[in-house]
């Protein structure tokens, strides 16, 4: 996060609005094909990788304001939490409630539990 306030010392960079906003519309996207009621280990670690390029990209932009450090710090943080959703999607290999694996689609006793990643 430190890297982000750094870069608060400039003055508002109208690019980086534009990335912020592309953003979310990209990580409601990537949740929703990768990670949706309908999931499987391709989608999801696919929705991974996608992730991770979603950062790269918004760290790659030109730094701005303070307030635009604070949509980027939480920004950021969104991305971290769909990268933990996913993972823990991904290890369990069972559907459950109304989310299906279409690679496990029966429950499995052995996963009443949460997991902790």
């Amino acid at each position: 996060m430190e890297p982000a306030l750094k870069r608060a010392e400039q003055p508002q960079n109208p690019a980086l609005n534009a990335a912020l906003a592309e953003g979310k519309n990209k990580l409601g996207s990537i949740l929703w094909r990768c990670g949706g009621i309908l999931r499987n280990a391709e989608g999801l670690s696919a929705g991974l990788e996608a992730l991770a390029m979603l950062e790269e990209e918004l760290l790659a932009q030109p730094g701005g304001d303070f307030d635009q450090a604070i949509k980027v710090m939480h920004m950021l943080q969104l991305i971290t939490l769909g990268r933990l959703i996913l993972r823990a999607s991904l290890e369990r290999t069972e559907s459950r409630g109304c989310h299906r694996r279409t690679d496990f689609l029966k429950e499995d006793p052995s996963w009443n539990r949460s997991i902790i990643l």
